[in-house]
């Protein structure tokens, strides 16, 4: 049996899957701050969610969608935050950090490397309840970790 991981599509609105002991979760969790938060709700956030995903489950590696191009400056500058918190959270846990190329999960899923977000969904087990294109994302990304893991 593989080790504990989970799989994120990083971003204000984060896919995750992750699989223990055969089990699969997935789902998308959102951190969308509202106009009265302070600055830095939505990365204090994101910080206590992945610490207590971390913990809980027992996570011994993370694999994660990294971005090379963003539509704008601010997706960016939001992705380069997120991305950063994960690297000090799985350091702080000794816990292996996966990147993996948006291409790479995409050619995985559909045989197209530049499969639409459309497609990367299709191609999703239909007895799965896609929240969005993130989830389906992280699912994606979690069953091309688990296929490498199995090797």
């Amino acid at each position: 049996m593989s080790r504990p991981i989970l799989a994120l599509d990083l971003g204000t609105k984060t896919g995750w899957a992750y699989s223990r002991h055969g089990l699969i979760r997935s789902n998308t969790k959102m951190f969308t701050p509202r106009k009265k938060d302070h600055p830095a709700y939505r990365w204090v956030a994101f910080k206590t969610w992945l610490s207590e995903m971390l913990a809980s489950y027992d996570i011994q590696a993370v694999y994660y969608e990294q971005v090379r191009n963003h539509a704008g400056v601010r997706a960016g500058h939001c992705y380069g935050a997120f991305e950063a918190l994960l690297e000090i959270a799985c350091y702080s846990r000794n816990c292996e950090l996966i990147p993996v190329g948006v291409g790479t999960i995409k050619k995985f899923a559909t045989g197209k490397g530049n499969a639409s977000k459309h497609e990367m969904m299709a191609a999703i087990d239909e007895n799965v309840d896609l929240v969005d294109d993130n989830h389906a994302d992280a699912l994606h990304l979690l069953n091309y970790a688990l296929s490498l893991e199995a090797d």
